[in-house]
């Protein structure tokens, strides 16, 4: 039963709306629930004053591009559904009930790439994410509904030795779900039930990026240049000293006055106090924050804007490496997740199984997508219709045949070939 039929109080199927479970059953969720007010009471502000929470990291510049990266690079990709045929053949299905509900609409109100953006948000900023499963009555999902991950918490109950998934419904509602009516992706976890987020690992580094940020809009707020000294010819009492420091202020303050010539009269002089070794390190301190955030997130500087050694070579290969080491195992994490969640037994005994399409992110240039299709062709590995759907072309008439050069012979018959060759050879002479 989904959310939407337990927000009008309908009879649900999958969840148990009891009172939450008593202390009990549910100690280790308690024991969790401790440990995480602990942290958050104790931990939450960081050395730098800053309190960092997945509420306001998300705000940091450096946090909401790293999250939209990832968010973005997995919402984009096609997760598709595939069967391997008796005869060995690889196929696409396109009709199965699963493939409808990741390919076209996991939910009334939500399109795929909506769907995949929000749970990976999740699960970058809380380290899990969480998705309730709306079975249909042919047993089959019919709706895929996510939860909110502040709310929900994984209990494990070890007297029956199963897990649950609790919950508090934007009605108030608490709601405790079977594990396997919930789709759970996880970060990088120490216990195999719940992951680590990525915002606690990272305060510190986050928080002193925040308080730069903090120090950086005061710059631009108290003045665009440097701070100075104005010197006057006579001693002036402190009504004096105020009034000219703040008339002073009021003309020099601010980017609307960037730029502007000042008229000093009375024989007031200024003098610029240039930047102090403090405020070169600070430049420095925001070059090594935005760095250490993205190796939290696994994420190229490149990306992130940090072109001062990047180079064409070495951004080509590290964006081989952001597909391989950061990419892949998150998209094999929500393979392996769906499959094992929305597959039934029948399904995977069929040779069903569902998998992230890569080719739209690695296929290159049309030059480099040309040679690697002929290669591939003359290799007999692609037939003609095979590469017109991966450059998304109708196929054509006996496009479906492979080839293969005629160059080409097993050792077997090159041995008898080069044999057939020498009588050949001596017959004629």
């Amino acid at each position: 039963m989904s959310i939407v039929d337990k927000l009008f109080k309908r009879n649900t199927t999958n969840a148990d709306t009891q009172k939450p479970p008593s202390n009990e059953e549910s100690t280790e969720k308690q024991t969790s629930a401790f440990q995480t007010f602990l942290m958050n009471l104790f931990n939450a502000e960081t050395d730098s004053g800053e309190s960092v929470t997945s509420e306001n990291a998300i705000k940091t510049a450096t946090v909401y591009s790293c999250v939209k990266i990832l968010a973005n690079h997995v919402a984009m990709l096609p997760c598709q559904i595939f069967q391997i045929t008796d005869e060995g053949k690889r196929v696409r299905q396109k009709e199965h009930r699963v493939s409808k509900l990741i390919e076209t609409r996991p939910n009334p109100y939500m399109t795929p790439f909506e769907f995949k953006q929000t749970m990976e948000s999740h699960r970058q900023l809380y380290g899990n994410a969480y998705a309730e499963i709306e079975w249909g009555r042919d047993g089959y999902p019919k709706n895929l509904w996510i939860l909110n991950p502040k709310l929900t918490k994984v209990m494990r109950d070890t007297k029956k030795n199963r897990i649950w998934v609790t919950t508090t419904l934007p009605n108030g509602q608490y709601v405790k779900l079977p594990y396997t009516s919930v789709i759970h992706l996880k970060g990088l976890s120490v216990n195999g039930l719940t992951g680590l987020s990525p915002i606690e690992v990272a305060r510190q580094t986050i928080g002193s990026q925040m308080a730069s940020q903090k120090y950086l809009n005061k710059f631009y707020n108290h003045g665009n240049t440097a701070s100075g000294i104005l010197k006057v010819p006579v001693q002036l009492n402190k009504e004096a000293k105020d009034k000219v420091r703040n008339e002073w202020e009021q003309y020099s303050r601010g980017l609307t006055n960037a730029h502007r010539v000042a008229i000093l009269d009375a024989g007031i002089d200024y003098q610029a106090i240039g930047m102090t070794q403090a405020d070169a390190q600070f430049i420095e301190t925001q070059k090594f924050t935005v760095s250490e955030i993205a190796k939290i997130f696994n994420i190229p500087p490149h990306m992130l804007g940090e072109l001062e050694k990047a180079t064409f070579s070495n951004i080509e290969q590290q964006s081989m490496e952001f597909v391989r080491d950061t990419l892949t195992p998150l998209l094999v994490s929500w393979e392996q997740t769906l499959q094992y969640q929305l597959l039934s037994t029948e399904d995977i005994k069929a040779g069903y199984y569902i998998k992230y399409n890569l080719n739209s992110i690695l296929r290159g240039d049309s030059s480099s997508r040309a040679t690697y299709y002929e290669k591939m062709i003359q290799l007999g590995i692609y037939s003609i219709n095979e590469v017109r759907e991966l450059e998304e072309k109708d196929s054509i008439e006996n496009g479906d045949k492979h080839f293969v050069s005629l160059n080409y012979v097993s050792l077997e018959k090159m041995d008898e070939y080069q044999l057939n060759k020498a009588k050949g050879g001596g017959n004629s002479g």
